[in-house]
């Protein structure tokens, strides 16, 4: 009696392609090739923090563990390939703040008693946040209250938040001057006549 045995598929020369991509706002998924006789295509499962993403592929900045699963073209035939687990990294990218206008950038107003401002304007994918911090004309002693009321020179620096797929470990702090000018003080006097030698009531002026 003649017995075939199942065929142990070999493996070893799998291509995973590349394990690391950057963040671009697309799906990426492993793009596996090289696959060998008996297997029909491979599953990829993607999971990250316990959370399963499903088969398709992932889209957001992280590390992924993903399991392959190998699909025989005949089971009869072929003995059962194990899976096989990938990292698969998303790397975020550095923001690109040349769409924003504030570094360098110098306001003059003039008092009015409340305090004044000066904003970022423009745009930057990824910017989630600005936090303004007002300092003295020196930069270095921050206003109280952080806040620019008083005539005076002003110092301004605008730190920027970012979301999860952006780094912005790399973006400098921006600066900017805050200038409040003096305001020009009115007196205004009424008018009042009086016949010499009569007495005048002060309080009425």
């Amino acid at each position: 009696m003649l017995k075939i045995c199942k065929a142990t598929i070999d493996i070893s020369g799998v291509d995973y392609g590349e394990l690391s991509v950057d963040y671009d706002g697309g799906e990426h998924c492993l793009e596996v090739t090289g696959l060998p006789a008996g297997i029909a295509g491979v599953i990829c499962t993607y999971e990250k923090d316990g959370v399963s993403y499903g088969t398709s592929g992932v889209r957001d900045a992280g590390e992924y563990s993903v399991t392959i699963r190998f699909i025989l073209t005949s089971s009869a035939n072929y003995e059962a390939v194990g899976d096989i687990t990938k990292t698969f990294t998303v790397s975020a990218i550095t923001p690109d703040m040349s769409g924003v206008t504030f570094d360098g950038e110098s306001k003059t107003v003039t008092y009015n008693g409340v305090a004044q401002s000066i904003l970022a304007s423009g745009s930057a994918l990824g910017v989630t946040g600005v936090a303004y911090t007002y300092y003295e004309a020196d930069g270095v002693t921050p206003v109280a209250g952080n806040a620019a009321v008083d005539a005076g020179v002003y110092k301004v620096k605008a730190e920027f938040t970012f979301g999860a797929n952006y780094d912005g470990s790399a973006v400098a702090a921006q600066w900017a001057e805050l200038i409040i000018e003096q305001a020009e003080l009115t007196v205004t006097a009424d008018a009042a006549s009086v016949v010499y030698g009569d007495g005048v009531d002060i309080s009425a002026l």
